[in-house]
């Protein structure tokens, strides 16, 4: 029996290579397993590899005489995974491939059949799963015993087949370690943090501390993985954590499990380990956890920042989430957390099935009230798997699932909210969101690093008036706040005179020479920079966002369209101002707008050029 070799690919999100991500640890976890299991596998990072996907992918089957194609990921990242699965297809169509991961667990066959040409899907947890195929594959020439592996779905005559449910793994402590020099975590944390919060350190790494959740939050993809909420042991993570400072050199751990409060012991444990190690941690706690016992515990540690799942602040919506929290347990846990030096994180997010402007209005008060506690505010997301997911497609919101995957899951209305009460709010986050803190006074730019939208500047603390020098900060992204390092005030990372006038300038060059221009993104970076420059009231010039909530607004009264509303017209140049994003979209940009001869990321701009 000839022993095939095995190829795993993480695809490549980022949009230029140098940038930061988020570590694929899924993937990792299946890597190690396969190894341990005596495979022969082969990693491949595209996230670190400057050059063509397609002869990448191509020289590494050719070169490792590939069997087996594996990869995974989130319903996010279908473009990245469609490039991939279309990569080794085309070129390689004896190869199998085998994709994993939320894409696929949150609604097995509207994912196997948009990504087309992937032969077999792991649905749920895969370590267990993929080693039990690998065999069957090593085997077997056909599919016969694929039918006998729990947790797959795969294509026989023409339907897709799917098997039974995998069955949890109990034992969390049992699995081997993640596979970091496989993916190359060396590199990965060479790379600046993709983190959007700067009191995250260099050297940042994340551990996943637990798996599902016993909460039900209708909008949370936590329990797609399984039902039952399973911990690590404290010696695992301990074990894990060692590792990861003594080999690899990492100075901050963030560690996944919003139940970690609930055990005080391991909390002490953890803390205690991490100074030992002289490092800090970060974790995500629910509100309902903190109490009085817990905060004397914190006090004194090195936990360096807490994110907390908030939501939103009206008590009826928080029902109709399923949060099983109240706004009062909320306040009872900012002011908690305010005795402590640790910098508390959170989210709001609007337009649960029951929000009305009433319920939206009173989350934005208290916010409003609450701007020290650093809250993040969004519109509630509907992926694959969710409750929401199935209450939009019953409803008819979701019309077509295949096509809202391909579309990377944009922004839909479940919520109570008229177009024109949904217009509002809309503006009013982003605009809130824009002004939640200062910039720091007398910003002077000292560097920008060409195309990857990472600059550092020094300006005054708008508190205490020290000079501060801020270096590698991302800008174009979420929430990204920069603090003092002297009394830890927060600010806004500035957008500086100097770099919006090279961005106008650069876009000025572009408008004479096509015929229409697409904006492609509103947010509160560019929405406030298309407001009040007069170059984007011009008739080339297009707004469009993937989210139907954006969609609502009118920007120099004109209308926001839906990118492929926009770009069936006369578009030729699309400049795209969600930089994290980029090249997911634009590989399907690519595919499916022939018409589209440029695809601009907001970072190239940022530096003179005679041609942008």
């Amino acid at each position: 029996m000839k022993k095939q070799n095995f190829l795993l690919i993480v695809p490549r999100v980022v949009s230029k290579i140098g940038e930061g991500y988020v570590f694929p640890i899924g993937l990792a976890y299946i890597s190690a397993a396969m190894k341990d299991a005596n495979f022969n596998v082969i990693n491949l990072n595209l996230n670190h590899i400057e050059g063509d996907i397609e002869k990448i992918i191509s020289s590494a089957i050719t070169k490792n005489m590939i069997d087996v194609v594996m990869t995974g990921g989130f319903s996010v990242q279908y473009s990245c995974l469609k490039n991939v699965v279309d990569c080794v297809h085309n070129s390689f169509p004896q190869v199998k491939i085998v994709v994993g991961g939320q894409i696929i667990s949150g609604d097995p066959k509207v994912a196997m059949s948009a990504l087309e040409y992937a032969d077999i899907g792991v649905i749920g947890e895969g370590e267990i799963t993929v080693v039990e195929l690998c065999n069957a594959l090593q085997k077997y020439e056909d599919s016969k015993q694929l039918s006998e592996i729990a947790g797959i779905i795969y294509k026989d005559n023409g339907d897709w087949v799917q098997t039974k449910a995998r069955e949890q793994i109990k034992d969390l402590a049992a699995l081997p370690l993640p596979d970091y020099d496989g993916l190359e975590l060396d590199k990965y944390l060479e790379l600046p943090s993709a983190s959007i919060d700067d009191i995250e350190k260099k050297r940042s790494f994340f551990v996943s501390g637990c798996r599902s959740c016993p909460h039900k939050c209708t909008f949370c993809t936590n329990t797609i993985i399984g039902k039952s909420y399973r911990s690590r042991p404290v010696d695992s993570l301990a074990k894990e954590i060692k590792i990861l400072v003594e080999k690899y050199g990492v100075t901050h751990i963030r560690i996944s499990d919003e139940l970690f409060a609930k055990d005080k012991k391991k909390i002490q444990i953890v803390d205690g380990l991490s100074k030992q190690l002289n490092i800090t941690w970060s974790t995500n706690f629910r509100a309902d956890y903190i109490n009085d016992e817990l905060i004397e515990i914190l006090k004194n540690s090195n936990c360096l920042s807490i994110c907390l799942g908030l939501e939103s602040a009206d008590n009826r919506i928080l029902k109709s989430m399923r949060k099983e929290i109240t706004v009062e347990q909320i306040d009872n846990a900012l002011q908690l957390l305010r005795r402590t030096n640790i910098m508390i994180r959170g989210n709001f997010i609007f337009g649960d099935i029951e929000e009305t402007r009433e319920t939206a209005e009173n989350t934005l008060r208290y916010w409003e009230n609450h701007k020290d506690s650093n809250i993040n505010l969004a519109f509630i997301n509907v992926y694959p798997g969710t409750y929401l997911y199935r209450y939009a497609l019953q409803k008819g919101i979701i019309k077509d699932p295949v096509q809202f995957l391909k579309n990377g899951c944009p922004n839909v209305n479940v919520s109570k909210l008229s177009n024109k009460e949904l217009s509002y709010i809309t503006k009013r986050i982003i605009l809130l969101s824009a002004n939640q803190a200062e910039a720091p006074n007398d910003c002077e730019m000292l560097s920008i690093k060409d195309k990857k939208g990472v600059i550092s500047f020094k300006g005054k603390c708008v508190k205490c008036e020290k000079e501060n020098t801020w270096e590698n900060i991302k800008i174009f992204i979420g929430n990204a706040m920069i603090y003092c390092y002297d009394c830890e005030q927060k600010h806004k990372t500035p957008f500086l005179d100097m770099l919006q006038g090279t961005l106008l300038n650069n876009i000025s060059l572009i408008y004479g020479n096509v015929n229409k221009i697409g904006l492609w993104g509103v947010n509160k970076s560019s929405l406030t920079l298309f407001e009040k420059n007069n170059i984007f009231k011009g008739e080339n010039i297009v707004f469009m966002d993937n989210s139907v909530q954006k969609q609502m607004l009118k920007i120099h009264e004109k209308k926001v369209y839906s990118p492929d509303e926009a770009l069936d017209g006369k578009i030729d140049t699309v400049i795209f101002f969600y930089p994290r994003f980029y090249a997911d979209i634009a590989e399907k940009i690519k595919r499916k707008h022939q018409n589209v001869k440029r695809f601009i990321n907001v970072y190239d701009l940022l530096t003179e050029r005679n041609q942008p």
